[in-house]
This record gives structure tokens, sequence and C-alpha cells, in this order.
């Protein structure tokens, strides 16, 4: 049986039967996955790795939004134990002429207890594995394990938490972090508070992050980041609750100016699965 049709039958019977799901992962995909040591070791030296330590500067107006979007989202005492979770991840790219550039599915499974995690994903007939447990990660394409890519898989991982656990990831990361005030989200009637995050205030090429959580609610509703060359912004959709807390459902990436005003739709994403 070909990669392709074992990929389309595993996203198959996750997507119309969960109780397949078990085998699925545990015996194709071998997720065996469990702790945010996990993410403390392969964050060392990462600036966006919440885990690190305290915030360089907060002011506390920004440390009180942070903290009310946390409880809006479950709390900080049902997220430090969160144990083992898998999820799959749809993401689709289009350009800017609205085509589909494509279309991709990812499993992601992580052990909070265990150190390890695995992500895993299909492209024209290349599987693509990225894995990790305390002693070591290894990036794989078609079984074939390419350690010039060892620091692509640290970049995927990396990113794939710090998204996925906001807005935990910014009450004890290694950032400074400013409140600028409030504003309207493009093309809605939903008013915001709006803080400033910087990494590396000593890269002039440095990404700089303006997360937007609903003034009355605490909700974390998206954020707009800028880029080297462009700047994007991200908007959340949906969330998804999985063992008491608020995770991401369906989000989407759009192109923007500099001002904010939408562009084009860049990428839909879309979280699911969760166990």
């Amino acid at each position: 049986m070909s990669q392709n049709r074992i990929y389309d039958d595993t996203k198959s019977a996750i997507f119309h039967d969960p109780r397949k799901m078990h085998f699925y992962y545990l015996h194709y995909m071998n997720f065996n996955t469990r702790n945010f040591v996990f993410l403390m070791v392969i964050c060392l030296g990462m600036s966006s790795c919440a885990i690190l330590g305290g915030n360089r500067n907060m002011d506390k107006q920004s440390k009180a939004i942070i903290e009310k979007a946390i409880a809006y989202a479950g709390g900080q005492e049902k997220f430090d134990s969160l144990g083992n979770m898998h999820y799959l991840k749809e993401v689709i790219f289009y350009g800017e002429d609205g085509n589909q550039q494509s279309k991709n599915f990812e499993l992601h499974s992580y052990d909070m207890t265990e150190a390890s995690g695995k992500i895993e994903w299909i492209i024209n007939s290349v599987r693509t594995k990225i894995s990790y447990t305390k002693d070591q990660l290894k990036y794989a394409k078609n079984g074939m394990y390419d350690a010039s890519k060892k620091q692509d898989g640290i970049n995927k991982l990396k990113a794939s938490h710090y998204v996925l656990f906001m807005p935990w990831r910014l009450i004890d990361g290694n950032a400074d972090i400013r409140y600028v005030g409030e504003k309207q989200l493009p093309n809605e009637e939903i008013l915001v508070d709006v803080l400033e995050v910087n990494y590396e205030n000593e890269n002039p090429d440095r990404d700089i992050w303006w997360y937007y959580f609903n003034k009355k609610t605490g909700a974390w509703e998206g954020n707009m980041v800028k880029h080297k060359d462009h700047y994007s912004y991200v908007r959340n959709l949906s969330m998804r609750d999985f063992k008491g807390i608020k995770l991401h459902g369906k989000r989407k990436s759009y192109r923007v100016d500099a001002d904010g005003n939408i562009l084009y739709l860049r990428a839909d994403y879309n979280y699911q699965n969760y166990r």
C-alpha cells in the first residue's frame, strides 16, 4: 500500500471514526509522548519559549490582561496538568490571486511527563517526521534521518508549542511586553486590548508581535506580526475544549499592510480531534 494511501486512510479514520484514532496514533504513527521537560529542552536558547523564565519587562496592565486571558482559557492549574495530547492540524495555503497553493495534514503528539513528541506529515509522497525525546531530536524524510535539518525540526516544534499554548506562553516568557492601547479588529466590531511583544530587541530584523485580547471577556482573538519583509494578521475563529482548557479550533491568516489592512487570505488552519 502506498504512503499516500496509508496517510489518506489514517486521516479518514481520524475524521470519521474517533474510535479508530487510538489505533492509528499508537500503531501507525507510534505516538507515545508526554511532558513540558520536552518543551524546556527543545527551547534552550529559544527566546520565544515561555518555560525558560520570567519576562525581561512587563507592565502591570499587560500582566493583568494576560492573566485574564489565561483564566478565560481554563486557568493555570488545568494547563499545568494537561498530560498527553494528540491532534490533527489541517493547513491550506493560498496565493495572492486567491488560488489554493497547497493542502497538508499534520499529526501532532506530545507527552507532558516524559519529554518527547512527534510531528508527522506527507507531501508529494514524502513522509516527514520530527521526533524528540529527552536525549535527541531526529528529522527524517521517508525514514532517512537528516542531521542537517535538526534546526528546522527545532524551529518547527518551537513554533508549534508557542502558537498552540497561547496565552500561557506569554506569562512567563523571555520577552518585553507592553500595553499599547485599544483597537477594533479589522472588518469587525470587536474591541481588543493590544499588547506588543518583543523577543530580540537588539536585532533590527526581529519579528514584532501584537496580541489582541477581547476587552470584555479576555479571550485571545488573534495577533498581528511584523516579519522582515511583510506583515501578517491571524484571526482565531473558534476554540476547542480539551481537558478543561481552550485550544485552537479554526484560524485564518491574512497578509496585511503596516496599518493592519487586509490584503489577501494567506492560510486556513484547522486544529481537530484533540485527545
